[in-house]
């Protein structure tokens, strides 16, 4: 099927670690051209379903990392935290979805699952935290 005009991405597993898996995705122009590289976490929801990710890692086509973004969810599965992060792994912003504000991080990190995993981007779970971010290698 050829779709001239749009831009599209194509999605693989790369890694599964206990209840998460690592997936790329490579990012194409409308002109069919490689745009660049999305780095995404996903946490095993049920047998092979996941839920949105919780991390994903925008790089560019000289494998150079631009940007981090985590996600938390609530307990029915909805949107709550977006935290970005610069390359350097610093959070630049917080965004409370369900309150259209933008809390300070000691205030968000009472208040997710994992605060850990929250705090710096390149933290990872516990149980995977010894393990490579795709494309980046470490």
């Amino acid at each position: 099927m050829h779709h001239p005009g749009i831009p599209f991405g194509i999605q693989l597993t790369v890694q599964r670690i206990g209840d998460y898996r690592w997936s790329i995705s490579h990012k194409y122009t409308n002109s069919g051209d490689l745009a660049g590289y999305l780095v995404h976490l996903e946490r095993i929801k049920r047998i092979n379903t996941y839920d949105a990710a919780l991390m994903t890692l925008q790089i560019d086509l000289q494998r150079q990392l631009k940007r981090i973004e985590k996600n938390s969810y609530d307990s029915d599965g909805q949107l709550h935290y977006v935290f970005e992060y610069n390359p350097e792994g610093d959070v630049v912003s917080i965004h409370d979805s369900p309150e259209g504000s933008t809390p300070q991080l000691a205030a968000a990190l009472d208040d997710v699952d994992m605060p850990d995993f929250y705090r710096a981007g390149f933290a990872l779970p516990a149980g995977i935290d010894r393990s490579s971010m795709p494309l980046l290698g470490g």
